[in-house]
């Protein structure tokens, strides 16, 4: 069962199959009655090729999916300082920079401070998923490269050149989005969680701020966020995740 979804884009279309291998490996997970009951109320789950019908023309995925299109987004200072040396970090600093101009116009609404270090925090979340999204797929991608161009010498020497002659190219990812589809739409999706979640999280702490003091601070009172520890959810969970918060009275909730 082919599980690189990045690698074979799917093409959904309402034909009604049912795929036996899909049904195969799910029988080992869930047993006989399982199934029997998926195909009696969610038929559409083993199908080998399904339709999606949504309203695309107002959902923030295909705004986001437009705007990166159709706007070159300008790599912030403070994300190439600490991205760009990172593993495959040059293809990820305009969604990176999308990220952290978004929280940092939703901390400028907020009534807390967040220190430079815990937006990072967030930040490295975020790189950790794109990182788990797109490795395989770029990797994959650069070998079809070096087979056309490897008079580059070292790997080591072929990696630097690749990063910094392409993966930095906004032409060269727009190609690799259209290429690789599904890579696209989870980078666009990880972001549009990122900076929900992220707005989210301060809207809870705002709200909840006097409760948090009282009961979870033993009455000490907070006015900033030092440290964020977590990790972002898949999308199968809404892109919901859990975060660990540091405040500056010493106290994590």
């Amino acid at each position: 069962m082919n599980k690189d979804a990045n690698l074979y884009e799917r093409k959904y279309k309402n034909i009604g199959q049912i795929n036996s291998e899909i049904v195969g490996a799910w029988k080992e997970l869930i047993g006989e009655s399982g199934i029997n009951y998926i195909k009696q109320h969610f038929s559409y789950a083993l199908e080998d090729d399904i339709e999606y019908i949504v309203e695309i023309k107002k959902t923030k995925y295909n705004k986001l999916k437009k705007y990166y299109m159709s706007h070159c987004i300008s790599e912030d200072t403070f994300i190439t300082q600490h991205y760009s040396d990172k593993n495959l970090g040059y293809f990820f600093l305009d969604f990176l920079s999308l990220i952290y101009k978004n929280t940092q116009s939703k901390i400028k609404n907020s009534m807390l401070r967040i220190t430079k270090v815990a937006i990072l925090n967030y930040l490295d979340m975020v790189y950790d998923k794109f990182l788990l999204i797109a490795a395989r797929t770029i990797i994959f991608d650069m070998n079809l490269w070096n087979q056309q161009y490897s008079g580059y010498g070292t790997a080591e020497n072929l990696y630097s050149v690749y990063c910094k002659n392409f993966l930095s190219n906004r032409e060269y990812r727009i190609s690799f989005y259209e290429e690789y589809p599904a890579v696209f739409r989870s980078m666009l999706e990880t972001t549009i969680y990122a900076i929900d979640n992220y707005g989210l999280f301060l809207k809870r702490i705002e709200k909840d701020k006097r409760e948090i003091q009282q009961i979870l601070c033993d009455g000490m009172r907070f006015t900033c966020i030092t440290n964020i520890e977590g990790k972002l959810s898949d999308s199968h969970c809404g892109g919901k995740n859990v975060l660990r918060l540091k405040l500056d009275n010493g106290k994590s909730i």
